[in-house]
């Protein structure tokens, strides 16, 4: 914080209560910073913020940067960004005492990757070790706004299996709201368009800088 201002030093206080003079010729830049947190470098980010419970976030991984998840212990699942704006994930079940497992992909490039606005669009591929010839697959565009401590997510998606496809598309409705440094509440909805059904979710996001 900067205590005293004159023509020649600039004289401020660190968080550590320490004081210290500057000559300004010295200083290139002064920016004001807005901040309920004392040490902004200790605030916590999402490290699974590519996706909500199960569905895609309009955002990105970056390129190098990966992560391992695993659904009800027998779905695995693997995504890594090839660059800033692609991302490709998959995995295979390991359900013991089945003739058969479930393999899964599901690449996702984003079209735009803006502060605060995310676009992305991808594809969810499942098939079976068993019946090669039978895939079942969604096509579906998610986009992502972001707010200081929130977000919210929409996006739709058609499924389809050979050469028939749904002719309705299922709505996709979801957000985070990030509590405290470390918890996130999420809710993620399905609406399927033709159904009189839909899927309504509300949870809790406990994470550090790596797990989640």
């Amino acid at each position: 914080k900067i205590i005293k201002e004159d023509s020649i030093l600039i004289r401020f206080k660190t968080v550590s209560d320490i004081q210290i003079s500057i000559p300004k010729e010295q200083i290139k830049k002064i920016e004001k910073f807005y901040s309920n947190k004392t040490y902004s470098n200790d605030i916590k980010q999402d490290p699974n913020r590519a996706r909500l419970f199960f569905a895609p976030t309009g955002r990105s991984l970056k390129y190098g940067e990966g992560y391992i998840s695993v659904y009800q212990l027998f779905f695995p699942f693997i995504a890594f960004g090839l660059t800033d704006y692609f991302i490709l994930a998959g995995g295979i079940s390991n359900i013991p005492e089945m003739d058969f497992q479930i393999f899964y992909l599901a690449p996702k490039a984003t079209m735009l990757n803006s502060k605060n606005l995310s676009v992305s669009s991808g594809i969810l591929y499942i098939g079976s070790t068993a019946n090669t010839t039978y895939s079942y697959r969604i096509i579906y565009c998610v986009s992502s706004y972001d707010f200081n401590n929130a977000s919210i997510s929409g996006g739709f998606g058609y499924g389809f299996s050979g050469n028939e496809i749904n002719k309705k598309p299922v709505i996709m409705i979801g957000g985070d709201v990030k509590v405290s440094n470390s918890i996130k509440l999420i809710s993620e909805n399905w609406f399927p368009i033709d159904a009189n059904i839909s899927l309504i979710s509300f949870g809790v996001r406990f994470f550090g800088e790596k797990l989640a």
